[in-house]
């Protein structure tokens, strides 16, 4: 279909736009220079545009989060996919599963309407010990890359940055996480990605050092300890994170071990070396913010992406009030850039995330002016006007009008996997292979990224 939207001011800097009125052409499913006549026109003169957002680092389908729905206010789903699409959002990463819970995570995304999903799989570093004690980087990326193709990732996650783990009947075995992250540094960099690591004061210091090779995920709690600095110097090596904003009230954490945090506590084994802590934390308010608001302000260079801890309620006002309160202090520009450019980036999705020539066409329309207060920005990105995913109107003057079920969940296809020596080690666990494997019995439609 052939799609015109004219009149908009558009905001993406990665294609240069940085608020001029402008057209944008589509022809299917994707952002051309030119079209022979339009088959839809969409008039969206006093209207911001942008490209669709998306979320790097999302919780929404993991393991567990039924259990907990069951004894507290967390959305569904269901409500969950629908408050991203209001929103603007047209792809979202979910960022902690393991090879124990990929098929069911994929079967929950699969139930998401309108979002494009993706996720993440965290590395079970028990089983790659060898690997690392042995030096073989070679051997454990083709591995890791074979355990991408069972689970059907796009990326990989270390949760647990420090391999340390005791048996009742053997002593403990540890290896330093200095260690541990630089020869993960060099699996990443063999497999062409970048891993998401989760903060703590060794792998703050250690990032650093290579930022081509490690994402830092959910950064705003290094602010609560005054970590700033260590934070600035992540950022000035190139290295990206995401924020992982505190919303208001009651919120989700998702812990590698239990810290002094007001909240319900719940405790998941689901295939790590250490039980998993979920943490319903209580809300407040938050004296990190404005440091999280003077640090963004430093640059329009650093690679940082917008993301939020699972609120319990009012997901669609968190965003939208964060949103807003960015957009007025740094402008539109500034907010298109970390809730869409850099995002894309990091996932290593090249043909969303931007409205260049060829990219798919994933747009947000919203009803606000330029010069608007802050709560009509909150008003304005809490409604989407017009939003578009492959081309296709998912939202049309605010109202959802596309079918729920044409939708993707997205998978990477790794070369050189060593699936034979991956089974190997599946075998060792209780799980057999076979029911590790993702189908789209499973997962519904999957859809692979294109790398070129």
């Amino acid at each position: 279909m052939k799609v015109a939207i004219k009149n908009a001011r558009i905001y993406d800097p990665a294609s240069g736009r940085e608020g001029d009125v402008g057209t944008i052409l589509i022809d299917s499913g994707r952002i051309v220079g030119s079209i022979d006549t339009a088959q839809i026109e969409i008039d969206a003169e006093g209207r911001v545009l942008m490209a669709g957002a998306i979320d790097v680092n999302a919780h929404m389908a993991t393991y567990g989060l039924n259990f907990i729905r069951s004894c507290s206010r967390l959305p569904a789903v269901r409500d969950i996919g629908e408050a991203y699409v209001r929103l603007g959002y047209t792809f979202v990463n979910e960022a902690f599963v393991t090879l124990h819970t990929a098929a069911y995570t994929h079967y929950e995304l699969s139930k998401v309407p309108w979002l494009h999903t993706s996720m993440f799989l965290s590395l079970p570093l028990y089983d790659l010990e060898n690997f690392v004690r042995s030096e073989d980087v070679e051997k454990c990326a083709r591995v890791v890359a074979a355990f991408g193709e069972i689970s059907k990732c796009i990326g990989f996650r270390l949760f647990e940055p420090e391999l340390y783990y005791e048996q009742e009947i053997y002593s403990h075995r540890n290896i330093e996480a200095s260690r541990l992250l630089e020869f993960f540094a060099r699996v990443a960099d063999a497999l062409k990605l970048r891993m998401f690591v989760h903060p703590r004061e060794t792998s703050v210091n250690l990032v650093s050092s290579y930022p081509e090779s490690y994402h830092l995920s959910s950064v705003f709690e290094l602010l609560a300890g005054n970590n700033l600095k260590e934070l600035k110097s992540v950022l000035d090596s190139g290295a990206s994170v995401d924020i992982g904003f505190v919303p208001e009230g009651d919120h989700l954490r998702i812990l590698p071990e239990p810290q002094e945090i007001p909240g319900r506590v719940f405790k998941f084994d689901i295939g790590l070396t250490h039980p998993v802590y979920y943490v319903l934390a209580s809300g407040g308010e938050n004296k990190e913010t404005n440091k999280l608001m003077d640090l963004l302000g430093g640059s329009s260079d650093y690679k940082i992406a917008f993301s939020m801890m699972l609120p319990a309620k009012d997901f669609l006002q968190n965003y939208a009030s964060l949103w807003a309160s960015i957009a007025s202090r740094f402008g539109f520009s500034f907010l298109a850039r970390i809730t869409r450019n850099v995002p894309a980036e990091i996932l290593g999705i090249i043909d969303r995330g931007n409205l260049n020539f060829g990219s798919k066409a994933d747009i947000a329309i919203y009803d606000v002016e330029t010069e608007s207060d802050q709560e009509s920005m909150k008003q304005a990105f809490s409604s989407c006007w017009c939003l578009l995913r492959d081309g296709e109107i998912i939202i049309s003057d605010g109202e959802i009008i596309a079918s729920e079920s044409n939708k993707k969940t997205w998978f990477r296809k790794f070369p050189d996997s060593d699936r034979e020596e991956a089974l190997k080690i599946l075998r060792q666990s209780s799980f057999r292979p076979q029911n590790l494997e993702i189908t789209e019995e499973i997962a519904g439609s999957l859809a692979e990224i294109s790398e070129g």
